[in-house]
């Protein structure tokens, strides 16, 4: 199903209650600020792209989505606290550049099946070689020699960038 390229701003919860065999939603390139509770249907859903949005969260019901494969959330406001992916563990192919990261979550290391990571344009640095992780041996070693690095500049980036935001709230 696509309904993108629109100016939906709202989708109401109930919008996708019952389709219990859709595998594919487009909604990318529309005026979204949240997702509804809507998973609970979707558990055929291997396709979800809602790239080019104004997404803050996921809401927690996408754990539903269990046979997930390839999810776009490309050009949003997600932050790193707001995701959590262990539980989507068919997840191949994650797609979140363009977002607020001030890291990376963790979760990513338990993604057996992962073989493309993009992350370019976030707020974290990252090595050009390390842009877009695209084989699982890449990623997971990745992931796993820089867990602690980023636990570590993920708090100092957090800390950094709450403080910036209370100083421009202030001087407005």
């Amino acid at each position: 199903f696509s309904a993108a390229n629109n100016t939906i701003r709202d989708i109401a919860g109930s919008a996708f209650r019952g389709l219990t065999r859709l595998e594919e939603l487009y909604l990318q390139q529309n005026d979204l600020r949240e997702l509804p509770d809507m998973f609970h249907d979707l558990v055929a859903l291997r396709v979800l792209d809602v790239s080019f949005n104004h997404l803050f969260s996921l809401p927690a019901s996408i754990a539903k989505a269990s046979r997930l494969s390839y999810l776009s959330l490309a050009y949003n406001d997600l932050e790193t606290s707001s995701l959590v992916f262990d539980v989507l563990d068919k997840l191949e192919h994650v797609n979140l550049t363009s977002n607020r990261l001030l890291g990376i979550p963790h979760t990513f290391v338990h993604l057996k099946l992962l073989s493309s990571l993009l992350l370019d344009g976030n707020l974290f640095e990252l090595d050009a070689a390390s842009r877009s992780l695209k084989t699982w041996e890449t990623t997971q070693r990745w992931l796993k020699m820089n867990h602690a690095v980023w636990a570590k500049a993920n708090a100092e980036q957090q800390t950094s960038f709450l403080l910036r935001r209370e100083r421009r709230e202030k001087r407005n």
